[in-house]
This record gives structure tokens, sequence and C-alpha cells, in this order.
């Protein structure tokens, strides 16, 4: 356990904890020190998750309103010039 855990980020005073050989035995105060320093990481890591779906669905909405878009305006933009060249071409033929 003491590899996973250096002596160092468990608290600054030695004194405050000690490890047996199954073990690890804290002084009042201390299991309520690392279960804030536990919960403080989880809530981080929670809110990475967090930032990382919200990104990942604003993203995929946003690419299927800029399709939608430019589809319209495609569309839109599209029709009245095909239009007046079919027009003009068929003008243009007849005479």
């Amino acid at each position: 356990m003491a590899y996973l855990y250096p002596k160092a980020s468990l608290s600054q005073d030695e004194d405050k904890y000690q490890f047996g050989k199954t073990k690890i035995f804290f002084r009042a105060g201390q299991v309520a020190y690392l279960e804030k320093l536990r919960g403080d990481k989880l809530r981080a890591c929670g809110v990475m998750i967090q930032k990382h779906v919200k990104g990942w669905i604003y993203r995929k909405k946003y690419l299927r309103v800029r399709q939608a878009t430019l589809t319209l305006q495609t569309h839109t933009r599209g029709k009245p010039v095909n239009h007046a060249k079919r027009t003009a071409w068929g003008e243009g033929a007849q005479q």
C-alpha cells in the first residue's frame, strides 16, 4: 500500500498515521481529511466527464443544425437560379 500512496501525499505530519503489517492506523481527523480529498477528486472527475459529454452532445446538435441550415440555403438559393436559367434557356430555344 505504501508504494501506491507515498507517505508525503497522505499528510505532512507523519505522527497522524502509522502503517501496520496489514492495516493503516489514523489519528483523529485524518480519515475525514482523506475522505474530503477523495470527495474532491471524485467531484473533479465527475465534472470532467460531464464536460466532455456535454461538449459531445452540443457539438452533435450544432452539426445537425448547421447541416439543416446549409440544406435550406442550398434549396432556397438553388431553385430560383435553376428556374431562371430554365426559363431563359427555354425562351432562347423557342425563339
